[in-house]
């Protein structure tokens, strides 16, 4: 079988591994837990079906991931009650030296179409947010990374929100993920849908 990582996974700076060490949230089995790594990871590790996971080692589920896509699969395992760890890969991929007329302009577009989605994001959640009286509290209820600082650069696009954050707050305004981040969820579609 091929291995997907290479197709899937192309990404520029550092790139990241996930790693599993036998850790099992409460409620689940370890029966089902590494069925459920099986059939996430079968296409970048085909042999994981042969892999003693709770033996007390440290073993390497995929590498190659943005910090991004990392974030998205540690989502996905809570679901089946797997606690990964996210290491660096140390490794960097070449850069090109290519540069033409075509590249730069699809660059752009591509830009321009992200700063769209950005902004549609912060509006939206702008919006969620104006009928919160204390947005302090709500970071500290909730638990929002980085705190009231976040809330105020997701809310004035000026910074992409993170799958973690938008978790936090689909919880905290009782709403679906697509509501916070079509993007997001469509990242987090995507990737159920490559297993």
């Amino acid at each position: 079988m091929k291995n997907k990582s290479s197709d899937v996974i192309k990404s520029r700076g550092t790139t990241y591994r996930i790693v599993f060490s036998g850790h099992v949230l409460n409620g689940f089995s370890e029966h089902d837990v590494k069925t459920g790594l099986i059939e996430i990871f079968k296409h970048f590790h085909p042999t994981l079906i042969h892999v003693p996971l709770f033996n007390g080692k440290k073993h390497v589920l995929a590498k190659g991931f943005t910090q991004e896509q990392t974030e998205i699969f540690s989502y996905i395992t809570k679901k089946i009650g797997a606690v990964v760890d996210i290491e660096m890969d140390g490794n960097t991929t070449s850069k090109t030296k290519k540069s033409t007329k075509w590249n730069a302009t699809k660059k752009q577009e591509q830009q321009q179409l992200f700063d769209t989605v950005l902004l549609e994001e912060a509006s939206n959640l702008r919006e969620r947010f104006d009928g919160v009286k204390n947005h302090q509290n709500f970071a500290r209820f909730y638990g929002v990374p980085g705190g009231v600082k976040t809330i105020h650069e997701h809310t004035h696009g000026l910074k992409p929100i993170s799958l973690s954050c938008a978790r936090v707050y689909a919880k905290g305004f009782q709403c679906p993920l697509s509501d916070i981040s079509r993007r997001l969820d469509k990242q987090v579609r995507d990737f159920f849908c490559l297993n």
